[in-house]
This record gives C-alpha cells, structure tokens and sequence, in this order.
C-alpha cells in the first residue's frame, strides 16, 4: 500500500499545476483532418530525433524553410505531446491501482521524456530569428504592383478558357478555391421589381466554433458592370441560376497563374485564387465594419481577417459590393485565446524536471 502511495504522490507530482495548461491546448476545437495531420507532423519529427548522436527536436525544426510550416510543427508537437501526457496519465494511474510497478515505471519514464520535449518545443525562438526561413512574399502585398482593373483584365484574357466564368465569380465575391470546387450557385432574382443578382457559397474550413457553413452574397443586379454582367446574363440562359464548379483547385490555380504571367510577365509573385481573396478584402475593408468583413470571408470571429487584404489597396471603383450578406451564425468579436494581461504561455509551465 505504501508503494501504491509513494507512486501516485510520484505522478502528482509529475502533473503539479499543469492540467489546466495541458487542458488548453489537448482540448483545443480542432477537426479530426487536423488531428491526424498534427500526428503524422510529430511522428514524423520525432522518427528524426536522435538524442544519442545529438540531434533534438530543435535541430529538426531549424531546417524549416518557411513560416509557416515552422508554426505548424511547433502546434502539431504541442498538440500531440499533450495528448500523449494525458494517455500515459491514465496508463500510470491504472498501473497504480493494479499495482503494477514496472508499468508505471515505464510510464514515469515516458512523461519525463514527454515534458523534457515539450520544453525543448516551447523554447523554440520566433521564426525571425531562424535563419534557415526564407521571408515569403504576401500575395496581398504583390496587389500594390498590379493596375487597378487587374481583376477585369485577367477575367477577360480568360475569356476562352474553361474557367472564365469561374474566375468572374472568383472576383466579385474573393471565395477560397475549395469553395469554387464545392459548388456555388448563382442566380438572378427580382425583388420588388428590382433584379438582384445572388452568390449563394458553401464555406470551407467550417468547425464547431468556427467558419460560416454559407453565406449568400446580394449584389444589385448592374448590367453595366464588366464583371456581373457576363454572370447575370450566363444565369439568365441556363434559366435563372446555375451552380459553378471547378474539379481541380491545382488546374485552376494553374490556369489563372499562368494567364496572369502572359499580362504581366514580370511579375515576381504569382497571381493566384487568393490574390482575389485579398483584393476582395480589401474592397469590403475600404467600405464595411468588421462584421460586414468576416461574413463577406465566410469568418465567424474578426480575428482572422487581420490576415487578408489592406484598407489602401482598394482602389478599383467599378468593383462590384454586396448590399446584403446573409450567414447563419453571429460574429465573435477578436478575442485571443491567451490575452496580454495573462501569464506567458511560452513555456506552458513544462520546463520542471528536465
């Protein structure tokens, strides 16, 4: 009985102050896609670990090349680590009540290892100071080069290709190319005698707590307008509304890359679908609240609109805006997990015992 004691005195020691801060980031709102990418980063991470011929978990990370995929790792080792510190709890404190004193040995030692990485993680600088990351150039800061009718100009150089009337649609409502191979529907609708033209668009990256599953964008129906007018008369022929698609995000980020290169061949960063993205959020950030903004990007929380598009990068007036957007979940103002006035999180309080 006194081994059994000693032990579990052992493991809650292990765990002193920690759960709340395990809890944050093991419990976190994650979809099950995001999961299993998290594990497959870490197992394939820690397959690379080789303490004994010094090589950390640090060593691994400063071969990232790029920010992102250096954050991703960093959140994919924590995640998966916490996970893990939660199993071997439960398998210590199982072999505790059994009194198996070589399993919990064995998971005494597990977490041990587990903390020690976990802080080894933690203390991982910021991604400016890792010289092995190239600094990436934004797509909404290559909109500044562009003219100001680029959106029009690319449309029509796509004229003859599959994807005009895709890429049309891509302009006046900036939707993630994910969504465009989803579906969305356009349609002509007349209300009060007054013709409106629809987007009705199914979101991408929709969780619990995050993401609008639709939202619909209401534009007033301009025929003199060179991007709605070749989609409300496309409408109007297949009998008042259509669904565009695409079947390949690749084959149509392609193609409007390469068109973009034929207009604008020296051009160094390479116009894509998120170009649109940006361009578009930078015409409802010039003309709308945050509210308006995140609903227009399919967001739930103003939070992530920080990311796309700037206020002074509209500067195409005959660019198309919604006067009405219709999503089915409030909007959370920007609210972080971790605000400023709480303790730092930078090593999570994970460092003890290593």
């Amino acid at each position: 009985m006194n081994t059994q004691l000693d032990n579990q005195a052992t493991l809650d020691s292990l765990f002193e102050n920690l759960w709340s801060k395990i809890d944050s980031i093991s419990q976190a709102t994650i979809n099950e896609a995001t999961r299993q990418c998290y594990a497959k980063i870490y197992e394939n991470m820690a397959s690379k670990i080789d303490y004994e011929n010094g090589i950390a978990f640090c060593d691994v990370l400063y071969q990232s090349k790029r920010k992102n995929t250096y954050y991703s790792k960093l959140a994919a080792c924590r995640y998966s680590i916490c996970i893990k510190l939660r199993k071997e709890h439960e398998k210590a404190r199982i072999a505790i009540s059994e009194n198996d004193t070589d399993t919990f040995q064995q998971s005494k030692s597990t977490i041990h290892k587990l903390k020690c990485e976990l802080a080894e993680i933690n203390a991982m600088p910021p991604s400016s100071q890792i010289k092995s990351i190239e600094s990436r150039k934004s797509k909404r800061g290559s909109l500044s080069g562009l003219p100001v009718d680029w959106r029009k100009q690319l449309c029509y150089r796509m004229i003859s290709s599959k994807y005009f009337f895709q890429t049309l649609a891509l302009a006046i409502c900036g939707c993630r190319p994910h969504e465009m191979k989803l579906g969305i529907l356009i349609k002509s609708v007349v209300v009060d005698q007054i013709e409106n033209f629809v987007l009705e668009i199914h979101g991408a990256k929709v969780t619990d707590e995050n993401g609008q599953k639709y939202r619909h964008l209401t534009f007033s129906a301009d025929a003199s307008n060179a991007l709605l007018s070749p989609l409300i008369n496309f409408a109007k022929e297949m009998g008042g509304s259509t669904v565009l698609k695409i079947q390949n995000e690749k084959a149509f980020s392609s193609a409007i890359s390469r068109f973009a290169a034929e207009l604008w061949p020296k051009l160094k960063v390479p116009i894509t679908p998120y170009s649109f993205r940006h361009a578009f959020a930078s015409d409802m950030k010039a003309t709308g609240d945050q509210d308006t903004v995140a609903q227009s990007l399919g967001h739930r929380s103003t939070r992530t609109q920080k990311r796309y598009g700037q206020k002074q990068l509209s500067r195409s007036s005959d660019h198309p805006i919604p006067t009405e957007i219709l999503t089915p979940f409030p909007i959370r103002q920007n609210i972080t997990r971790f605000s400023k006035n709480k303790e730092s999180t930078s090593d999570n309080g994970l460092t003890e015992g290593c």
